[in-house]
This record gives structure tokens, sequence and C-alpha cells, in this order.
């Protein structure tokens, strides 16, 4: 313990002294220039205020979709996975804006016979492309990525129970009802029916 002691007592004067040594040795630190040597250094046509970087807002095209699909909805509809087979469904969708109210989100339960399913969507506007955004997720490991120029006509994928489909899809709106219909394809070149749904306030 005493040798411990010691070697910490030796270490810290060594240090302490060291630290001297170099202090003694280091050179003077140079003198900070004047504030006004600095002013007239700048150039004259610098400007007085920077201008403050202005927060994002959302798009005036999304705020407008926003006033006429926020509510709750009921759904009825049907789906096919080839175009042949049809099963119907009812449901419900309640539509909200979230996010700083940058995207429309859509919650949605369904029933179908003994199956139930729900899904959560989000849709977006960005300005700067002009382009719709649309993110869709369901309870069955589902999901759905689309795009579109003005809202209403939407091209993208799905992929579902091991099945990735190209989908095509229709939106149109009123105020007291919107109807979505949808075509898919395994290729992109043969395509068929596959969804169709009207929600009503």
């Amino acid at each position: 313990m005493k040798n411990l002691i010691t070697i910490t007592a030796v270490l810290a004067f060594t240090g302490t002294a060291l630290a001297d040594d170099m202090a003694k040795k280091a050179p003077e630190p140079k003198k900070e220039a004047p504030k006004d040597a600095a002013k007239k250094d700048a150039p004259k046509d610098a400007p007085k205020d920077a201008k403050k970087m202005e927060m994002p807002k959302p798009a005036p095209e999304l705020t407008e979709m926003a006033k006429g699909m926020t509510g709750s909805w009921s759904c009825s509809g049907k789906w096919s996975m080839d175009g042949t087979a049809w099963t119907d469904f009812k449901g419900s969708t309640k539509m909200s804006v979230d996010l700083d109210k940058f995207w429309i989100k859509g919650d949605m339960s369904m029933t179908a016979g003994p199956m139930k399913m729900k899904g959560v969507e989000y849709v977006t506007f960005d300005a700067g492309q002009k382009k719709w955004t649309r993110f869709a997720v369901d309870s069955m490991g589902g999901h759905e990525i689309g795009t579109s120029m003005d809202g209403k006509k939407w091209e993208g994928e799905m992929s579902m129970m091991g099945m990735t489909m190209k989908v095509k899809t229709n939106l149109e709106t009123s105020a007291k009802e919107f109807k979505v219909a949808s075509e898919m394809s395994m290729d992109g070149k043969k395509w068929f029916k596959g969804f169709e749904m009207a929600c009503k306030k």
C-alpha cells in the first residue's frame, strides 16, 4: 500500500513538474486582434443581418385534400387476387392530419367473412416535385407504395403473402363519398381488376 501511495505521489509530482517546465518553455499566446479590426476587414457588401431559415409548411394541395378526406367513413367493397374470385368486405376508416399536418393518415379496419384486417396509410404531397406519395401497411404483413401526379390516378407496387404486384388505382372524391378502384398485374402487361371500395360519411 505504501509503495502504491509512493508511486502515485511520484507520478503526480513528475506530472506537475513537467507541466511547469512546459509552461515556462511555451511561447506567449498571441494577442487577439481588436474587434474593430475584424469589422474593418469584413467585406463592405456583406449583409448586415443573415436571412433566417424559414420552417417548411404543408403544401396547399395537401391542406385542400385534407378538408375533404378527414373524418370517419363507413366502407364496403370487394377484392380479388386473380380478377375472377371475389371476396366482399365491410369496414371503416378514419382519416386525419398527422405529423405537423404534413401527412394525411388513414386508420382502416375491415371484415371479410371470418377474416379481419387492420391497416394504416400515409399520404403527402411534395411541392418541389409536384408529386403525391402514399405508404400503406396492414396487419397481415402486406404493404404498398404508390405515387401520383394529380392525387387521383396512382401507380405503385404492393406486396402480400409472398407476392409482389404492380398496382394502378383511381380515386374519386366528393363531400360525402369517395371511391377507390384498383387494377393489378404480376408482370406490368396483363392487368385485372383487384379491388373496389366505396366509403360514405
